[in-house]
This record gives C-alpha cells, sequence and structure tokens, in this order.
C-alpha cells in the first residue's frame, strides 16, 4: 500500500511505476529508455516512464505499477488481467521560468 511504499526500511525493494517494453517493441514504436510514454487503455491513459528490457517478450506492454499514489493500476480491469493497450511517445512538457 502507499504507506508502505513511502517506507523508509523498505526503500531498497521499492519498484518505480514504469512501463517496459522489449527493445524491438521500443524500436518499432520509436521510443527508447528515459523517454516518456504515454499508455492508454479502455480503462484509462496515463504518462510514465519507460524501461526497454530484453527478458520482455515482443508484441507486449508490461506495466510495473510501484508507487500506489501514481495510481497506474487503474489502467487495468478490477481482475488485473491483461488489456489491449495502446503506447505512443508523450508530448514533451514546457516549463517557463
Amino acid at each position: 500500500d502507499a504507506t508502505a511504499h513511502r517506507s523508509d526500511a523498505l526503500a531498497s525493494v521499492v519498484e518505480p511505476t514504469r512501463v517496459g517494453l522489449s527493445p524491438g517493441e521500443a524500436d518499432r514504436l520509436g521510443v527508447r529508455t528515459e523517454a516518456r510514454v504515454a499508455i492508454t487503455t479502455p480503462h484509462g491513459e496515463a504518462v510514465l516512464p519507460l524501461e526497454v528490457d530484453g527478458r520482455l517478450h515482443e508484441g507486449a506492454v508490461y506495466l510495473f505499477a510501484g508507487d500506489p499514489a501514481q495510481r497506474a493500476l487503474r489502467l487495468l480491469p478490477l481482475d488485473g488481467g491483461p488489456v489491449r493497450a495502446t503506447v505512443t511517445t508523450a508530448a514533451r512538457e514546457e516549463v517557463s521560468a
């Protein structure tokens, strides 16, 4: 839960919220690690960091839910099962000083 995620004692095992793609899928979409991607499912959309990992299967998008405060689980059905997702490069946010 969110309290455990903020615990200093568990900091070494906390998983960050991110989207995972295989290298082939990342190349096909034209994205790379450290990019932020927009992920859209029938249940919602979010902009999350991308991780490219050779251990992940081609043709699949992996959601590492991580921090409950990020509310990434809202992108999945209630049973947590598979869902069709679309991944695109997120538009850069402009920051003014």
